[in-house]
C-alpha cells in the first residue's frame, strides 16, 4: 500500500495522466486476477494443479477483489471513484463469473436451458431462412497456420428483401 501511495503522490500534479493510468492498471489487475485465479489456462497447468473454485473460494476471491479496490479508491480524491471501478465491464464480467461458481448445478442447467430457449425463439422470430454450412479446420503438414474451408451444404426458405 505504501508503494501505491508514493506513486499517487508522485503523479499528484499530473491529473490528466493519473486517472487514465489508474483505470488501465485496474483493468490489467482484473485481467491477471481472472487469468491466474478464476479462469486459468488449463493447458498451461500440470494436470494435478487444475482445480475449479468452490462457493466458499469464490466468496474469498470477491473479498480479495474488494480489498484490492481500496488501493484504487482512496478517499483522498486523487484516485478513482468506487462506482467507476464497479461500472467497468471487466469488473462486471468478473463478478458474473464469480457468481456462477456459487450457483448449484441444477440452477446452472436451468439458466442454460432458458437462455438457449430465448435464443431459439429470437432466431425463429427474426428468421431469414436456413443455411447449412460445413466448416473444415485443418493444419497443413509442416505448417503452423490453420486453414478453414466453408462450404454451403444447403439453403432453404430464404427471404430476400
Amino acid at each position: 500500500k505504501q508503494w501505491y501511495q508514493r506513486r499517487v503522490a508522485i503523479t499528484a500534479g499530473y491529473e490528466p495522466v493519473r486517472k487514465p493510468l489508474l483505470r488501465q492498471t485496474w483493468k490489467k489487475t482484473l485481467k491477471l486476477f481472472e487469468e491466474i485465479i478464476i479462469l486459468p489456462d488449463i493447458n498451461a497447468l500440470p494436470h494435478d494443479e487444475v482445480q475449479e473454485l468452490n462457493s466458499k473460494q469464490s466468496q474469498v476471491v470477491e473479498t480479495m477483489l474488494d480489498g484490492l479496490k481500496v488501493y484504487f479508491t482512496e478517499n483522498s480524491g486523487k484516485c478513482l471513484k468506487h462506482k467507476t471501478l464497479e461500472k467497468m465491464s471487466e469488473m462486471q464480467e468478473l463478478r458474473k463469473v464469480l457468481t456462477q461458481y456459487r450457483l448449484t448445478t441444477d440452477t446452472l442447467i436451468k439458466n442454460f436451458v432458458v437462455q438457449a430457449d430465448n435464443q431459439n425463439r429470437f432466431a425463429e422470430e427474426d428468421s431469414q431462412g436456413e443455411i447449412q454450412l460445413q466448416v473444415d479446420l485443418f493444419t497443413p503438414p509442416g505448417q503452423e497456420h490453420h486453414d478453414c474451408t466453408v462450404k454451403v451444404v444447403s439453403a432453404s426458405r430464404l427471404h430476400w428483401n
